[in-house]
C-alpha cells in the first residue's frame, strides 16, 4: 500500500493571489522574522560567485545596469533562500507533530492524580 505524503499545514504554505499565479510570484503568508538577515550579504555572495564587485550587482538589482548573468545569479540566490525557508518551516512542522505524538503516547508520571 503506498504511503500518503503529508502536506505542510495550510497556514505555512505560500499564498498566491490570482494576479501573481500567472507571473509565478509567491506571497508568503508570514515572512520569517529573520528574513533581513537571510538576505543580508546577497549582493556580496553573488558578486563573489561571479568575480564582480558588489556595487555593480546592486546597480543591476536596482535596474541602473543590465546584465542577464547577474540577474540570473540573483534569481538563483533568492530561490535558494526561499527553499531554505520552506525547508526550515517543514522541519518545524514535523518537529511539532513529533512532540504532540510523543506527548500522547507517553505514560503518566508517578504520583500524578487525575
Amino acid at each position: 500500500m503506498p504511503q500518503r505524503v503529508r502536506k505542510e499545514p495550510r497556514f505555512l504554505r505560500p499564498r498566491r493571489s490570482r494576479a501573481s499565479r500567472a507571473a509565478g510570484n509567491v506571497i508568503m503568508a508570514r515572512p520569517p522574522h529573520d528574513l533581513a538577515s537571510r538576505i543580508r550579504g546577497l549582493y556580496r555572495r553573488v558578486a563573489d560567485r561571479l568575480g564582480l564587485d558588489a556595487s555593480y550587482v546592486s546597480r543591476v538589482a536596482r535596474g541602473e545596469r543590465r546584465s542577464e548573468t547577474v540577474e540570473d545569479a540573483l534569481s538563483r540566490e533568492l530561490l535558494r533562500i526561499a527553499a531554505n525557508i520552506a525547508k526550515q518551516r517543514a522541519g518545524l512542522a514535523q518537529k511539532t507533530h513529533r512532540k504532540r505524538k510523543v506527548a500522547k503516547t507517553r505514560a503518566p508520571r508517578e504520583g500524578t492524580v487525575y
